[in-house]
């Protein structure tokens, strides 16, 4: 009779403890978002460069950022399965799609469509994690899309037709490539996640191996452009340095502390929660673009913002379901 009480008094703790991992990767993801968002500002001083030369620089900066946390050892634990090798392709084809639609279309365009990893995400969060979406997360996909296409809605020119129309369709479809791949890195984050322990982050964290060779098969692609101008003496009426600490941030701080962030907070955090507590980086995004260049946010911004706000509130306040293995 003695041990009952025990066992009762047990029982809060394990509960109580689930409940700080939770909301500690949520905060990890809400990091990560904040750190993504710095992305805008910064590339917008990065005008000058060619798109490839900062997607190169600034991803083998983060593949350099994770090469530290791995101990110069970018070697999986054994057991880790195909998850890191299909994460990091997926990372790779993610950066690099999202750099070559923004060539192709418009911006918005090719922000707008990228989040359409969402679906994505819910999908195979259910068929890949058994993660069922909880049924204020169908309302908060719902406000988030519409949210971010209010914010971006005065650049998005979707199936445009007419002179240009072709080179923008393609765009179009290749960003919708890169929401695909996106919505396959974060699945494969979780997997690993939900199967390396909370406290992994060192050498062997088969999440880590996979943002290096992410981080490095994009940075490989793209070094043509970089080395041709790493030489070059910058951007007219910029110091060469300011524009070079730029990347350095871009790479790891920004894309290596972000995504960092990420995959800790996948440890604890259902895929389609993360992807849309990841919205926050459209919301904050203007603010940044504001504070740096005063490039004042639209009145379709701030309406887009507020719906942001409830799909977070939406996402904070749900409760997660689990789908059954069948025996």
């Amino acid at each position: 009779m003695d041990d009952i009480p025990a066992a009762v008094d047990r029982a809060p703790v394990r509960t109580d403890a689930a409940g700080r991992e939770a909301g500690a990767g949520r905060a990890c993801v809400l990091a990560a978002a904040l750190l993504w968002s710095t992305g805008g500002a910064c590339i917008k001083v990065l005008d000058g460069y060619s798109p490839w030369t900062v997607l190169s620089g600034r991803s083998l900066l983060s593949s350099l950022f994770f090469l530290f946390l791995l101990r110069g050892r970018p070697r999986a634990a054994p057991g880790s399965g195909p998850w890191p090798a299909v994460g990091a392709v997926s990372y790779a084809l993610v950066v690099a799609t999202f750099v070559l639609a923004n060539r192709l279309t418009t911006a918005a365009n090719a922000i707008i469509l990228q989040y359409t990893s969402i679906l994505w995400i819910a999908l195979f969060g259910w068929l890949l994690v058994r993660e069922r979406p909880a049924r204020r997360e169908y309302a908060a996909m719902a406000l988030g899309v519409v949210g971010v296409g209010l914010c971006l809605g005065h650049g998005v020119r979707l199936f445009a037709s007419g002179p240009g129309g072709h080179r923008m369709l393609m765009g179009d479809a290749v960003a919708l490539a890169s929401g695909l791949c996106f919505a396959v890195t974060t699945v494969a984050l979780r997997r690993i996640g939900k199967t390396a322990p909370p406290a992994a982050d060192g050498p062997g964290d088969p999440a880590l191996v996979c943002l290096f060779y992410g981080n490095l098969l994009a940075g490989l692609a793209g070094l043509p452009w970089l080395a041709g101008e790493i030489a070059r003496p910058g951007i007219p009426g910029q110091p060469h340095l300011a524009g070079w600490a730029v990347l350095v941030w871009l790479g790891l701080g920004q894309l290596g502390a972000g995504y960092w962030f990420y995959q800790k907070g996948l440890k604890t955090v259902r895929a389609l929660t993360a992807s849309l507590l990841s919205l926050a980086e459209p919301l904050v995004n203007p603010l940044l673009v504001f504070l740096t260049v005063r490039e004042l946010p639209s009145g379709g911004t701030v309406a887009g913002g507020t719906l942001v706000l409830i799909s977070l509130a939406l996402t904070l306040t749900a409760r997660p379901q689990e789908t059954r293995r069948s025996p």
